[in-house]
């Protein structure tokens, strides 16, 4: 059931949402009758996850939409597209079509074929390929992964047919991924922008008025989706017209946007947060079903998710993914706090400020904002207005394993800090080079530098890494729940 955007969740998370569940068997009853039973849909391959969830879906489709698995921007726009004429999305490899994907078109026989991005993303190769498996074939691409989005929107959607719209970043993933199931449920599209703008473009406007879009949904804060594109929406379209659903992160963002959508989902789609494939596939299925899909950690469940879930009403839950994305952990939906070997929260870490700071990129894949090349972000960068200068405290008592005083290099200026349990830290592209020395001891709430915006950076802010034991590991999840430094005199 569907509901208004801007309805508040206020039930707290029952204790019968968390009993573990046997991972014996796919659909094994849970110990509690309340607590959702779970499958999952996995392949040993991204391609062979996608063929998984494709399997969903009998033959004789109307239309399937075929997208790269080593990229996500065509895909976002696709799977709404896929959803709202009743088709799945398939990934494939760009140079060659695999023989599981082959024979999974050949099963479920579309009558059509639309191939979503260019030829650099999907060969004239794969392309002929797929001309060979169903009576029509057709490329929606641009110049850009907004052209095409664009394209692929104009070629699923009549003219005048679409009221409301999906708006997300075209730089990154996660926003658009739970956009793009919500989307697809709603029978409405996904059109990527260049979230950096300080306005939306002259052709996203022309494709908006040509569908007959009277309302917009920004998904995403504004250090994805910024205040200036916000603004020519408002003043295109009237302030109470516009919407922006976020978070501080995108596991809270995820929330915001199913939150604005479902007061009920008896089913409920999962997927890792820190990268795309497997929940490319899922989104148009989780459209199909008119089901909401949540990112999560790979490793735990937030409590926001939990409340969701419990507040929901949701009984079955489909994981899209081996266990090598989502854990079992995941299956027995464990809160993210309660992971002590990995919750500095617990360890009494604190955060790297004395009050709040936004966090404007989280660890996982995306688009590189400099090098433009989709690639795994380590750690989470945080950054404000007016940031500059502020002091950065150490998380802990600790002490100094390294420095970088080096401004012109690819992190800048930067200190490492080994904590107690294994656990080091590592600052970047600090304004100045730290004054402490290597082997320095410091103390929880120490200044340990100034956030700066040197080396690699587009702009003032603080780029933070966790390792454990030698392993990066999520800084937010990590610091979950910590509290902010106390200053150190």
């Amino acid at each position: 059931m569907r509901r208004i955007f801007g309805a508040a969740l206020t039930i707290a998370v029952a204790a019968s949402l968390l009993p573990a569940m046997s991972a014996a068997a796919h659909t094994t009853a849970p110990t509690a009758p309340t607590a959702p039973t779970w499958e999952r849909l996995q392949g040993g391959d991204r391609y062979a996850t996608s063929v998984s969830v494709s399997g969903k879906y009998a033959p004789g489709v109307p239309v399937l939409y075929i997208a790269s698995g080593e990229n996500f921007p065509d895909a976002l726009s696709a799977a709404p597209a896929a959803a709202v004429q009743g088709g799945p999305l398939l990934l494939t490899q760009p140079t060659v079509l695999t023989e599981s994907v082959r024979k999974e078109i050949t099963r479920l026989a579309p009558r059509l074929i639309v191939v979503a991005g260019g030829p650099a993303a999907i060969s004239p190769e794969v392309y002929n390929a797929l001309a060979l498996l169903a009576p029509q074939i057709r490329r929606d691409s641009g110049r850009d992964r907004y052209e095409t989005s664009r394209t692929v929107t104009m070629g699923a959607f009549k003219a005048g047919s679409v009221a409301s719209a999906f708006v997300a970043t075209g730089e990154m993933f996660p926003d658009a991924l739970t956009s793009s199931a919500v989307a697809g449920g709603d029978r409405i599209p996904v059109l990527l922008v260049p979230g950096a703008s300080s306005r939306v473009d002259a052709a996203t406007v022309t494709a908006m008025s040509g569908l007959g879009v009277t309302s917009v949904s920004i998904a995403g804060g504004a250090a994805s989706v910024s205040t200036g594109i916000e603004t020519s929406f408002t003043a295109i379209l009237g302030a109470g017209s516009v919407k922006r659903l976020s978070g501080d992160d995108r596991y809270v963002t995820s929330n915001e946007v199913n939150r604005g959508t479902y007061d009920s989902a008896p089913v409920a789609y999962l997927a890792m947060g820190t990268d795309f494939p497997d929940a490319l596939s899922g989104a148009a299925l989780a459209a199909r079903d008119s089901a909401p899909l949540f990112i999560v950690p790979g490793n735990c469940v937030p409590l926001d998710t939990l409340t969701s879930l419990r507040e929901l009403g949701t009984t079955r839950l489909v994981l899209l993914g081996g266990r090598g994305a989502l854990t079992e952990n995941i299956e027995n939906l464990v809160e993210c706090t309660t992971d002590l070997s990995k919750s500095g929260a617990m360890l009494g870490f604190n955060q790297p400020f004395e009050s709040f700071v936004p966090i404007t990129s989280s660890f996982g894949v995306r688009v590189h904002p400099i090098t433009r090349v989709v690639t795994m972000h380590y750690g989470t960068d945080y950054s404000k207005t007016g940031i500059l200068g502020t002091p950065i405290r150490s998380l802990a008592d600790g002490v100094v394993v390294a420095k970088s005083p080096n401004s012109a290099g690819w992190v800048g200026n930067s200190i490492s800090i080994l904590y107690r349990d294994r656990v080091q830290s590592e600052m970047m592209h600090m304004k100045d080079p730290t004054t402490l020395a290597v082997g320095a001891h410091v103390r929880a709430g120490q200044v340990v530098g100034l956030v700066g915006t040197t080396g690699a950076s587009t702009g003032p802010h603080l780029h933070l890494e966790i390792r454990i034991n030698g392993t990066q590991v999520d800084p937010y999840l990590f610091l979950l729940g910590a509290q902010y430094a106390k200053p150190v005199q």
